[in-house]
Order: C-alpha cells, then structure tokens, then sequence
C-alpha cells in the first residue's frame, strides 16, 4: 500500500519504505537493502533530498553487490548517475 504519488500520497510512501529499509538494515537483509532501498532513493530524490538520497542508493548498491546482482548495481548506479547531474 505505497499510495499513488501523483495524489499527494508521496510521505506515506516515503515512511513506508523508509521503515521497511530501516528494518531490513537492522536484520542485515541484503535484497531487502537493494531492492527497498533502490525505492526509498528515488522517493528522496524526488522529493528534493539529495545527499539521503545519495547515501540510501550507495547503501542499495552495496546490498545487491552483497548477493551478486548486477543488474541491481547497475541500476542503482544509473539512479546516482542521473541524480548526480540534476543537483
């Protein structure tokens, strides 16, 4: 139940995601750290926090690194890449 962000809905996304990322950083869950924390980045992003944003994606990297998904890597890669260039 992420909410439609085009409704306004954008912090119950965030605060979802954000509790699910902390979550499985506490359980150190590498494929919830990728997968949770490649959403959470771009919701940050969105919503203008860069730097957090930055640190949650390079935090996603290191957990799809962990388990051996390069495509995830890649992907959050791109995401740093293009939000790089925007700020």
């Amino acid at each position: 139940q992420r909410g439609d962000h085009e409704s306004g809905a954008i912090q119950t996304i965030h605060d979802e995601l954000a509790e699910a990322f902390n979550i499985s950083l506490h359980l150190d869950r590498p494929d919830g750290i990728g997968a949770i924390g490649a959403n959470l980045g771009q919701v940050l992003a969105m919503g203008g926090h860069m730097d957090e944003a930055r640190g949650v994606l390079e935090k996603a990297a290191e957990g799809f690194a962990r388990i051996g998904n390069t495509q995830g890597v890649a992907h959050v890669g791109s995401v740093l890449s293009a939000i790089s260039t925007d700020s």
